[in-house]
């Protein structure tokens, strides 16, 4: 295997494009392209991979063998992923105008107006005999081939690339030889130019020092090294069903991740050694589930006994066997009757603090389509088609998630070394779309429990019980006597007045190498908790119990239930208010025309509202004429344009007609230049809206210049909106 090289691959447009999302909006878009939650384009990593797959197989296999074609783009029950790893690719200005979209609050420049910036929306018809077939029009967005940034340029996509340098020269044939991206490429849309850029030698990012981790030696002779990552793609984990991913990474994928860099980059390294075994294979090593971060918190799943009112949406501490009696809730939104029960967060996670506190989270989620051409292996085995198209369900890209490995004291150095070797990839489909992940600085409160008393254990990941004739068990009192064993707690009676919960749930695994998944288990399920009586006061409890720590099972955590009581206080955990700011030259370009579209879009509106000016239908038609022609006369002069459409209206002879044309040519200007009227809002009186739209002008950071000229440049829309709307309703 050759050196690592990566680089970017740039994807310029030759015609419209549509690089389908598989979503469709009744009446409105019948297929939509792929854009992101602030409106911009973008070409997912699987689908130029599935175009580039394509056109090796179609057009290089007589260049090269089957096998190498394979081997680049790799296959289901491979033993390892393939080097060659793809990005989306985004517009070439897309994280300059992400960062100060990212910043920006103003409410006229949304997602949807963005995307209209980029695109448009074009209709089709099926023709049968020459004419179109009743019921088949159809409507289809497109990026638009031109940029809206840089006129008279092309649009380019831009993607990361990895690849090993002994790939080079067949991508690079590939690159070449792919010229259709998309829908419908055989009627005119999707024709790209492709283009490998900037090669070079893939640099390592090691993190040198050791504050991305928290870490923390224990009194067992091993340390606890802790640490968070950011998604900065989408991430598709592996779940029971195929097609939907898990809210959290699993520590079987930790592990995995980490035993494959060992492998890969370790000189010597043997699966069969003592270390591997120490770090990969018999419990010595822990690699905990990495559930969702703040920044200053880690979130669990919800525990059994944090339940939320029906209607007033409180929440509240069930640890009872019983609910207390309702006339003793002094606050009215705490009350539980007229249906106002409490229920489980199924689904959510929360933080709890020393002092009981609550913060609560929900991963965010989207729901994506792709396109099978062939799917080989369901049609292979009689359960599949080829041609489908298949949804899957994916942990939004830029979230927070964090945990920990426990490991020998004498591993600390390896197990660092291994995590900060570049970026993390995780999860399905790592070489194209999903699954990259980067370390991020982390720090946490600590929680300090007192662990005697009236305890809770709450499982906070899946837990694998056995029972003493060595089989998996969810029955309770087998739980129950085998987790106070393992917490050295003797005496294990029910305590008055509380009440365990234990649910269940199965757990499963797959094993990339075998290709194979592992045999499903009955298990606890995370949230569930027990309550012990800890009257011994026995301390150094461990942090986990049951079997398969090593993968992230079992993972508890014990606290009193001093404090816990029903009305449960609540931290909400509100985002900083962002404030509008100066944006960068590319930003400008892009938004400034949105800005004043709406602008003008108000100023039309208040005109037609007030009805001030009044024109016969003859004549509207006739100032609609002389507009067209003074606007084609001097294109790209507003100035020269009103000028020469004030000459026209001063040369009509009938002195009603003219003065019906002076009012509208007043309407933006006098006889001697643009710059008076309604549209500017010169001398009215009440000049609320003029500083409404000065604000948000200079939030963007217009220069007073570039707003005069903008605002001269639409004078001939809005005197052709007046007229139009004279003509067909205004007459009285």
């Amino acid at each position: 295997m050759g050196r690592i090289k990566e680089g970017k691959l740039k994807i310029e447009l030759q015609s419209d494009l549509c690089a389908g999302s598989g979503y469709s909006y009744a009446g409105i878009v019948d297929s939509d392209s792929c854009y992101d939650e602030y409106g911009m384009p973008y070409i997912p990593a699987r689908r130029i991979r599935g175009c580039m797959r394509e056109t090796a197989e179609t057009l290089l296999y007589s260049i090269y063998d089957e096998h190498k074609v394979e081997a680049l783009f790799g296959y289901r029950g491979n033993d390892h992923s393939s080097d060659f790893v793809i990005g989306n690719a985004y517009v070439e200005e897309y994280y300059e105008v992400r960062s100060d979209l990212e910043k920006l609050s103003i409410p006229e420049i949304t997602s949807q107006s963005i995307l209209d910036r980029y695109s448009h929306v074009v209709g089709q018809t099926r023709i049968e005999k020459g004419i179109a077939d009743e019921g088949s029009l159809r409507y289809t967005r497109v990026i638009n081939q031109y940029s809206p940034v840089r006129k008279g340029e092309n649009i380019s996509f831009v993607a990361e690339i990895s690849y090993d340098e002994e790939d080079e020269s067949i991508i690079e044939d590939i690159v070449k030889a792919t010229r259709h991206i998309g829908l419908k490429r055989n009627r005119g849309f999707g024709n790209v130019k492709m283009h490998l850029i900037n090669q070079s030698k893939k640099e390592e990012k090691i993190h040198k020092d050791e504050s991305f981790f928290d870490i923390r030696e224990m009194q067992n002779g091993k340390v606890e090294i802790s640490f968070a990552l950011t998604n900065t793609a989408p991430l598709m984990l592996s779940n029971t069903d195929e097609n939907t991913s898990r809210d959290y990474i699993s520590g079987q994928q930790v592990l995995g991740l980490l035993a494959g860099r060992y492998l890969k980059n370790v000189e010597g390294a043997n699966p069969d050694s003592e270390e591997f075994r120490t770090l990969f294979l018999n419990g010595e090593t822990i690699y905990t589930n990495l559930y969702p971060f703040d920044g200053n918190y880690i979130y669990y799943p919800a525990p059994d006994y944090l339940n939320r009112l029906k209607k007033t949406k409180k929440l509240v501490y069930v640890l009872g066997d019983t609910l207390p009696e309702d006339s003793s809730i002094d606050k009215e939104e705490y009350k539980y009757g007229d249906g106002n029960q409490p229920k489980k967060l199924k689904g959510r996670f929360a933080s709890i603090t020393n002092n009981n506190e609550v913060r609560l989270y929900e991963t965010l989620k989207d729901v994506v389509y792709h396109h099978s051409h062939r799917n080989k292996h369901q049609v292979a085995e009689g359960n599949g088609e080829e041609g489908i198209l298949y949804s899957m369900e994916t942990l939004r890209k830029e979230q927070k998630f964090a945990g920990s490995i426990v490991a020998p004291k004498d591993k600390k150095d390896l197990i660092l070394k291994l995590l900060s070797a570049g970026d993390l990839f995780l999860g399905k489909s790592k070489s194209a779309q999903y699954g990259k992940c980067e370390l991020i600085p982390f720090k946490r409160e600590k929680c300090f429990n007192k662990q005697e008393g009236v305890l809770v254990v709450t499982f906070l990941s899946d837990t694998i019980i056995y029972n003493k004739e060595g089989q998996p068990t969810v029955d309770y009192k087998e739980i129950r006597n085998a987790v106070a064993e393992q917490l050295g707690i003797r005496d294990n009676k029910e305590p008055n007045a509380y009440i365990s919960s234990i649910q269940t749930t199965l757990a499963t695994g797959y094993v990339g190498v075998w290709n194979l998944r592992k045999a499903v288990l009955p298990a606890i399920k995370a949230g569930s908790y027990l309550v012990l009586d800890n009257s011994a006061s026995v301390s150094g409890f461990p942090q986990f119990v049951g079997e398969r720590n090593l993968e992230g099972y079992g993972q508890v955590d014990i606290r009193t239930v001093d404090g816990m009581t029903y009305m449960s206080p609540v931290l909400k955990h509100d985002k900083d208010s962002i404030n509008s700011s100066v944006l960068t030259k590319t930003t400008k370009e892009l938004v400034i025309p949105i800005i004043f579209e709406q602008w003008l879009d108000e100023r039309i509106n208040k005109a037609i509202i007030d009805n001030k000016i009044k024109v016969s239908n003859t004549s509207a038609s006739r100032f609609v004429l002389m507009l067209k022609e003074s606007t084609a006369a001097y294109r790209n002069n507003p100035d020269e344009a009103f000028m020469d459409f004030v000459k026209r209206i001063e040369s009509i002879k009938s002195d009603a007609t003219r003065k019906e044309g002076e009012k509208i040519y007043q309407s933006v200007g006098t006889s001697k230049g643009i710059g008076e009227g309604s549209l500017y809002m010169k001398g009215a009186s009440d000049n609320s809206d003029k500083l409404k739209w000065d604000e948000k002008f200079n939030a963007i950071g217009i220069e007073p210049s570039r707003i005069s000229e903008e605002k001269k440049a639409r004078w001939n829309e809005y005197v052709m909106a007046i007229l139009v709307d004279r003509k067909y309703q205004g007459r009285d």
